[in-house]
């Protein structure tokens, strides 16, 4: 019997869903290209809006700035997945991160490193 409880709770705590995911593709490659980014959520009513913000240091050592896509999502409503579609001329090191929140507040996030070789 307690065999049983342990796997129960076993599985309830490893079922447990992140509230965001962030998946980019590709990680690696040549300049240009499109980079692709599937950010999943779990619905909450308190998801209001959804942004995926992507920065570059480039091989100069320089910042670029900080640009991005935001959505007005509708909480439980909400679909689980939302597609956003980047496209990168310069070769660099990019962040990419996908930010879930409701009017400016964000509470919850996921980050990707991205690598971009460029065009010789």
């Amino acid at each position: 019997m307690k065999l049983v409880a342990c796997l129960l709770l076993l599985a309830t705590v490893s079922g447990k869903t992140e509230p965001i995911r962030l998946e980019v593709s590709p990680r690696t490659t040549f300049a240009p290209v499109t980079v692709r980014a599937k950010v999943t959520i779990e619905p909450n009513e308190s998801n209001k809006a959804i942004c995926l913000n992507y920065k570059a240091i480039t091989e100069d050592g320089d910042e670029g700035e900080e640009s991005g896509d935001c959505k007005t999502i509708d909480g439980l409503r909400a679909p689980k997945t939302f597609w956003f579609e980047v496209p990168i001329t310069a070769g660099g090191h990019y962040y990419f991160q996908a930010s879930l929140g409701q009017g400016g507040a964000w509470f919850e996030s996921k980050t990707v490193d991205v690598t971009i070789i460029p065009k010789f």
